[in-house]
């Protein structure tokens, strides 16, 4: 820091000197004089520009075909080239001549990049050790009359050397083309003797010119401007002429320096060892002249006896110099402000992204670096080898001249910060400040950094110490909120409702160990926490008791570590703090056990209704059938004469005891679907085979109920006919929607019946189903509850279509259970459209198809059949049909009399067993196993068929496992009995 401070002060004392210097010219009173001042002005601004050579160019001749190096100053270690430059042809240097003829200055930032472009200046250059150049035209009268430049300078700041080389060189320029005027105009006058038309010309310059003798101390007027003729005459003395001059034209500032200029008393003694003498002065009127005294004859002592006195206005050179001095202190004392606050500062060129460094403290990283021409890559350097790595994407992007020239659009100036590795003064947190700087279409950026460590520091020692208040604060409230009954948050007042605290007995009531754990786990927000269902409903209610007071008392769900909900009671309380920022302070009281007890009351209360509306129902359809049989076979009893009437009834019986029977199945059917562990079987099928047998089915109820029905034209034609899934509760369904469009039509109604596949995968495919009828339809407020057990359209329906009201409930549940979907869209008094999609995985065996020839309608007269039964009334029926079809029966009333039966008899009694399955003492499971177990030539072979009112296909399953050979359901249909004995049997 020291060492910067030293060279600025260094750059201030050169500018001094330089300012100093171009004074001096001004008071040269020749060009001997002026040639004197110059090499020291040129050391002046070497030193300045830290550059190894200044010097200044000019015509060797009146030809102008070759430069002169008139001027030559160089720094310590460097070899002077004067003496080999005293004559360089223009045609070696025709670029630079057409480049300073345009007015343009020279700037070589690489000699190396010019070798190609300009060959000949770069010949002339080597040799002279030149890596790097500025030079600037020297123009007077607007005539080009040579150059003035520096080598190798520090490019750093290449616009102030070219402006000091400019003005330094214009000037000198102008003084000097003054004093060979002045010289042109002594010459004159000596060889014109006082011409008059010399004269006249001559005045133009001068308005005012004395010819003055010392000895007689008598002037006589030559030219002079109308003001000046009026106060002096033509002629007279010279003393009252020069008083009177200071008191009415010299302004009082300046009198006194005038008097000792124009004392005629010491003139001759000024004059003794030069030819002239000059000086500046401002008149009364504001503009400023220049007085000067010429020597025009010395006695043959050297004495000065006659001299010239001329004075000419200088305000236009006058207000060059001061604009210039100005211009150099306020450019001084700007950088001298900027070095002390910024510690590296640019000049960048927004439209070429080329820059210039102006200065920078050497300990900075940012330092000149020639490879890097266009900012951009600087900045890429700078960013990749210096900038911590959260912020080179930031400084990379910020300091891009399109990026600058969009924030300028908008502002005039921006800052950001960043932070670098420590530099060689252990600073590494800077602002960036980037100036707009636009004028006459050329687009311009200041850029400066300036060290913010201090800042940076305080800023985070504040940081620290608030972090740290407000760790006690939290500590206190952490104290507070432990011997509260429940959790406590508090939140912001955004629609997200984000959490500023929440306690730890918060935390832990959701199952989190710490609150910190909570809040990264919610996102900091109780929209995370609260159950999507409550949500909505739980914010509105506060809102609505906010409306009313500030607060609030909700119960809503909230999300568990763990994934479950638990209930909370939430009692919010609306605090507006002093600066007018509202904050909502929540006590969190964990209700899970109260709220679930309560749900489970309820639940248990509808369990209860739903049980006691099930049983009304079931008893109302159970009853109206088993009315029916009732009445029928009392009316039997009272006429059995009457056959018609008996015939009749016994008919009509049957139809009732057949719809009881589907009711109980149904039922039976619907409650195990209910039952979430049981599982649909799966196994291969053929759905050709399938689809005809609910199309035989369904054509026999159809032409009951007179309804035309249409199926697809050939089911043996789909292209995957091998499925896997359950093929009875697929049939079930297609029967049920079927038998539905059937029983709820028109009388000569139709229904319409499609099936097409569309495969999904390999081995999937969807099994899409259409069902269309004419029936009675339905209404959309029908439709919403279709799918709920026992619901049908109308009350009536029940009596009137025999229908349970559980068909589409079982559907459902049977589709759910298959992933399969339902649509159904009907129109009252107009039919019903059903839509069914099912998944099937594709079988990758063909599905067995078996053949179910028609056994012949042969008697069993002669079969032996031991029947164990425990229920007297189904065993006397059992007997009875058994016996009517010429079967021998032997009668077991439990599985153990069974057992010892088939014991006791010899091998080949009995052809079949038909066993009950909930019998006392020993079950029909258990005897079969016991039977399967004999070590006797038949145990193994006999067939066993169950006959059992547990008719589900488990049930049937579970017989097989235990050694069964068939399963018939109760009521028993005595046709399939007889079919399956003789099935087996054969």
């Amino acid at each position: 820091m020291e060492e910067y401070r030293d060279d600025k002060k260094s750059k201030l004392y050169y500018m001094d000197e330089i300012l100093h210097k171009i004074s001096s010219m001004s008071q040269a009173e020749n060009e001997k004089q002026l040639d004197d001042i110059t090499p020291s002005i040129l050391k002046s601004v070497g030193k300045y520009t830290a550059a190894d050579r200044a010097y200044i160019f000019e015509w060797s001749s009146e030809k102008k075909e070759s430069f002169k190096n008139t001027f030559e100053w160089c720094a310590s270690g460097i070899e002077p080239q004067i003496q080999n430059l005293q004559k360089v042809p223009v045609c070696l240097m025709q670029n630079w001549v057409e480049t300073f003829i345009q007015k343009k200055n020279i700037i070589i930032y690489d000699l190396e990049e010019i070798a190609e472009e300009t060959p000949q200046e770069y010949e002339i250059l080597k040799p002279q050790n030149i890596h790097a150049l500025i030079a600037v035209p020297i123009y007077t009268n607007h005539k080009f009359i040579g150059f003035i430049g520096l080598d190798n300078p520090d490019l750093n700041q290449n616009m102030v050397s070219m402006n000091l080389l400019s003005d330094v060189g214009c000037h000198m320029g102008s003084v000097r083309e003054n004093l060979r005027m002045m010289k042109a105009l002594e010459d004159a006058l000596e060889t014109a003797n006082l011409n008059g038309e010399i004269i006249d010309s001559i005045s133009k310059l001068y308005w005012l010119i004395y010819r003055m003798n010392l000895e007689t101390g008598t002037y006589e007027e030559i030219s002079a401007g109308n003001e000046m003729h009026k106060l002096t005459g033509k002629h007279g003395k010279t003393e009252e002429a020069f008083q009177h001059a200071i008191n009415t034209i010299v302004d009082g500032e300046h009198q006194e320096m005038m008097k000792k200029f124009l004392d005629t008393s010491t003139l001759a003694d000024r004059l003794k060892d030069t030819e002239s003498i000059a000086v500046e002065y401002r008149a009364q009127s504001g503009s400023w002249h220049l007085a000067r005294f010429i020597v025009k004859k010395r006695n043959p002592s050297g004495k000065v006896t006659n001299v010239l006195y001329v004075v000419r206005q200088i305000d236009k050179e006058k207000q060059v110099e001061i604009t210039y001095k100005q211009e150099l202190i306020k450019k001084n004392r700007i950088l001298s402000g900027l070095s002390r606050d910024y510690t590296t500062a640019f000049v960048l060129n927004l439209d070429t992204d080329e820059y210039e460094f102006v200065f920078n403290q050497e300990t900075n990283h940012a330092q000149k670096h020639e490879e890097f021409k266009a900012f951009s890559d600087y900045v890429d350097a700078y960013a990749s080898a210096f900038a911590l790595p959260e912020f080179r994407d930031v400084m990379r992007r910020e300091l891009d001249s399109n990026v600058i020239k969009k924030h300028f659009e908008t502002e005039d100036e921006y800052h950001f910060s960043f932070e670098t590795s420590p530099n060689a003064a252990g600073l590494s947190c800077f602002q960036a400040h980037i100036v707009k700087e636009y004028e006459e279409g050329s687009h311009f950026a200041f850029l400066g950094f300036r060290s913010i460590d201090e800042i940076v520091q305080k800023e985070r020692f504040y940081k620290d110490s608030l972090k740290k208040v407000n760790q006690e604060l939290k500590n206190q409230l952490d104290m507070i909120t432990s011997a509260l009954p429940g959790g406590v948050k508090i939140s912001n007042d955004d629609p997200e409702y984000s959490f500023k605290y929440v306690s730890e007995h918060f935390a832990q009531m959701l199952g989190y160990d710490t609150p910190e754990e909570l809040m990264e786990a919610s996102g900091g927000t109780i929209v995370d926490l609260a159950h999507p269902d409550d949500l909505e409903q739980g914010i509105a209610q506060a809102l609505e008791q906010y409306s009313k007071a500030d607060h609030y008392e909700i119960t809503y769900r909230m999300k568990c570590k763990n994934g479950s909900w638990k209930y909370i009671e939430d009692r919010g309380h609306k605090i507006r703090k002093p600066d007018g920022m509202i904050e909502h302070w929540n006590l969190i009281l964990d209700q899970n056990e109260l709220v679930e007890k309560t749900i489970a009351l309820e639940s248990e209360k509808k369990a209860n209704q739903s049980k006691s509306d099930f049983l009304s129902r079931m008893s109302h359809d159970m009853r109206t059938p088993l009315n029916g049989i009732i009445g029928l076979m009392d009316i039997c009893m009272k006429h059995p004469e009457d056959r018609t009437l008996v015939d009749s009834s016994r008919l009509k019986a049957r139809v009732a005891a057949d719809h009881l029977l589907s009711l109980i199945n149904d039922t039976l059917e619907m409650s195990k679907l209910e039952n979430e562990e049981t599982k649909l079987p799966k196994e291969d099928f053929y759905l050709p085979d399938l689809l005809h047998e609910v199309e035989t089915i369904a054509q026999m109820r159809a032409d009951k109920e007179c309804i035309t029905i249409h199926f697809m034209d050939d089911p043996y034609s789909i292209p995957y006919p091998n499925l896997t899934g359950s093929s009875l509760h697929v049939k079930q369904i297609f029967l049920n929607l079927i038998t539905n469009s059937i029983k709820y039509n028109r009388k000569n109604g139709s229904v319409d019946c499609f099936l097409k596949e569309e495969k999904q995968s390999d081995n999937r495919v969807l099994v899409d189903v259409t069902i269309k009828d004419t029936g009675i339809g339905m209404s959309e407020d029908f439709l919403k509850n279709i799918f709920q057990p026992f619901v049908q359209a109308d009350q009536g329906a029940r009596s009137h279509y025999k229908g349970t009201g559980l068909g589409m409930a079982i559907v459902k549940e049977l589709l759910d259970r298959m992933d399969g979907t339902i649509q159904i869209d009907s129109v009252e008094n107009q039919g019903t459209f059903i839509h069914v999609v099912i998944p099937f995985e594709i079988a990758e065996e063909p599905a067995v198809v078996q053949e179910m020839s028609e056994l012949p309608r042969e008697n069993l007269s002669g079969y032996r059949i031991l029947l164990a039964e425990d229920n007297e009334l189904n065993r006397e029926i059992e007997v009875f049909f058994l016996k009517d079809e010429g079967i021998s029966v032997t009668e077991a009333e439990d599985g153990q009399q069974a057992v010892e039966l088939f014991k006791e008899k010899p091998a080949g009694t009995f052809d079949a067993i038909l066993m009950d399955l909930m019998m006392p003492v020993m079950d029909g499971y258990t005897a079969t196993r016991k039977i399967r177990s004999l070590e006797r030539s038949d145990a193994k072979t006999i067939p066993i068929i169950a006959i059992t009112a547990n008719a589900f296909q488990e049930d049937a399953e579970k017989c097989i496992a235990v050694g069964m050979n068939a399963h018939l359901a109760k009521p028993l249909d005595i046709e399939k009995m007889k079919k399956t004995i003789k099935s087996i049997c054969s």
